[in-house]
C-alpha cells in the first residue's frame, strides 16, 4: 500500500529535525497481531502502511470501534479526563509505524 501525500509530508516535517534519528523508530506489526495499549501510552506512532483497528471506552455498554490508515496517529497524548481511553488494538493488515 503506497504511503499517502498527508503521510509523507508530516515524516518529510519530522525527519528535518536533526535528533529524527535518535527519537524516532521504524516499527512493524503482523496482520492480528495485539498490540499493548501500555506501547501505545508511552510513544507516539504514525500509521506509515497497513491498518489498525482498536477499541475506545467512551463509557457505555460497547467500545467506540476505530479503523485507522496511513497517516493517523493511533494515540495521542491527551491530559482530558474526558479523552476515552484505548482499550484494545489489532492489526487489520501488516503495519508499519
Amino acid at each position: 500500500m503506497p504511503i499517502n501525500n498527508d503521510t509523507l509530508h508530516i515524516l518529510a516535517l519530522l525527519k528535518k529535525d536533526p535528533n529524527f534519528h535518535t527519537y524516532c523508530i521504524r516499527k512493524t506489526v503482523t496482520i492480528g497481531s495485539r498490540i499493548p495499549v501500555t506501547s501505545l501510552n508511552h510513544n507516539l506512532y504514525l500509521i506509515e502502511s497497513g491498518f489498525i483497528q482498536c477499541l475506545r471506552d467512551i463509557g457505555t455498554d460497547e467500545p467506540l470501534h476505530m479503523i485507522m490508515q496511513p497517516g493517523d496517529f493511533p494515540y495521542l497524548p491527551f491530559n482530558s479526563e474526558d479523552y476515552p481511553e484505548i482499550i484494545a488494538c489489532e492489526a487489520l493488515t501488516d503495519i508499519t509505524f
